[in-house]
């Protein structure tokens, strides 16, 4: 099994399992234990009886989720590296959510791999795909205070995103230690830079702690897994499969860009020919409409009526679009309501906009560094599109609640336009063309 202080591969140990006689391999001299992946039994192999002390979950209800399986050599960073080992987990836990903890339950297949100088390497695999794990040794190791744990590598504090409990569903393979179905064992987890740090730990039947162990883990791809596993024949046949995969997928993209670039070609030609229509465009000068008005002593807002504007619709089925423009200083905010009313006074089409432009002091803290940075929030323009199903007189109406506290003058922009039909569906079509090859573009990109 060992060769020049290497693990041979090639000569693995072998023997039958005395529960099913399926063949086990064992290449890891400090394996204690084996699960048979055809029964399930567990047999003790540190001695030639190969004793059966279990049998756990019935291997057919727990069939790997990919590729991967129990032999496959692979190479990581130029030393190969053997699956001797899968544990199938749930998980249990706290969920960091938009600053909140939240319950969820979660699972994953833990795949055991051991190079070829008898080191570990774990490949995580679950739903969203594959992660690799190793354990590590900090240099500042610590047990969490729950939601709080010290960081590996710089002893600050940080937040966990996850914590609770893994329970084993399922194992088989190699191991060092024995096994126990519905075995649990609690976690901890934060993030720093893209990369997990965990600690997970046993305790006996005093709820006393007897063995801790810490991991790193950081995303893997579907590609870099099958290229990592390359020379096993069955992986060539996958990576030529998602080859095709990929060129199929540029290929339409390309289609569709293509068809893309047609459509926004004919919109720009089109609308040189048939440009939008202005049917109204101006300026209210908020300031000189505040003079006359009274401020409202509670929250220094002032309400104002600006006088309707009429307006004429001569084309029913097309899209008009309605604009807002506006420049506020700092502090200063304006709400408006505008409301599109037929000749009989009624609304047909209403328009809501929160225009504000502020500034704020916020601290920040990340990996045992902290300062303030300010903040700017400037939200000055709105446009919204709606089709009018009839054709005639319309008046827009609009109510500003404003708060100027500055005295920069403020203008106020109303526009509403015409589109021309042509325009109107070469635009759609065009958007539409655009988004569907972007999407089809990024996903043959995606390994």
């Amino acid at each position: 099994m060992k060769k020049n202080g290497l693990i041979n591969f090639n000569t693995p140990k072998q023997f039958r399992c005395n529960n099913c006689g399926g063949e086990l391999l064992l290449q890891n001299p400090k394996t204690q234990f084996v699960s048979c992946p055809y029964c399930g039994a567990t047999s003790d192999v540190t001695s030639d009886a190969h004793k059966v002390i279990n049998k756990i979950n019935d291997p057919a209800k727990y069939p790997s989720p990919s590729f991967l399986k129990l032999g496959m050599v692979g190479n990581y960073k130029g030393q190969k590296y053997k699956i001797i080992g899968r544990i199938f987990w749930r998980n249990s836990y706290k969920e960091l959510e938009e600053g909140a903890y939240h319950n969820s339950v979660w699972t994953f297949h833990e795949w055991l791999l051991i190079g070829e100088d008898a080191s570990y390497l774990m490949i995580i695999e679950d739903s969203e795909g594959f992660s690799l794990s190793r354990q590590i040794y900090p240099k500042y190791p610590s047990l969490p205070e729950i939601p709080n744990i010290e960081s590996f590598n710089s002893g600050v504090k940080q937040q966990m995103n996850e914590y609770g409990i893994s329970q084993i569903i399922y194992n088989e393979g190699e191991s060092t230690y024995q096994i126990i179905n519905g075995e649990k064992i609690w976690f901890g987890q934060y993030e720093s830079n893209g990369t997990y740090y965990s600690i997970e730990y046993r305790t006996n039947s005093n709820k006393e702690i007897k063995e801790i162990e810490f991991f790193e883990e950081h995303s893997l791809s579907r590609s870099f897994v099958t290229q990592m596993f390359g020379e096993e024949s069955n992986i060539k046949t996958i990576i030529q499969r998602d080859t095709n995969r990929r060129k199929r997928r540029l290929i339409n993209a390309a289609i569709v860009i293509l068809a893309a670039i047609i459509s926004t070609f004919l919109y720009n030609f089109f609308q040189q020919r048939n440009p939008n229509v202005t049917l109204l465009d101006k300026n209210y000068n908020i300031n000189d409409l505040i003079k006359d008005s009274v401020i409202n002593p509670l929250d220094s807002f002032v309400t104002l009526n600006i006088q309707e504007e009429k307006i004429i619709f001569d084309n029913a089925k097309h899209i008009y679009t309605i604009g807002l423009q506006t420049s506020l200083a700092v502090n200063d905010e304006m709400l408006i309501n505008l409301y599109l009313l037929d000749e009989e006074k009624k609304s047909v089409y209403e328009m809501d906009a929160d225009f504000f432009h502020i500034t704020y002091q916020e601290s920040w803290y990340e990996d045992g560094e902290s300062g303030v940075e300010t903040v700017v929030e400037n939200e000055g323009n709105l446009s919204a599109s709606f089709k009018s199903d009839t054709v005639g007189t319309f008046y827009l109406k609009t109510e500003i609640a404003a708060k100027l506290l500055s005295e920069e003058n403020t203008d106020l922009r109303i526009s509403v336009e015409e589109a021309g039909i042509e325009n109107t569906w070469l635009f759609t079509v065009a958007f539409l063309f655009w988004i569907v090859g972007i999407i089809i573009f990024f996903a043959s990109l995606k390994k």
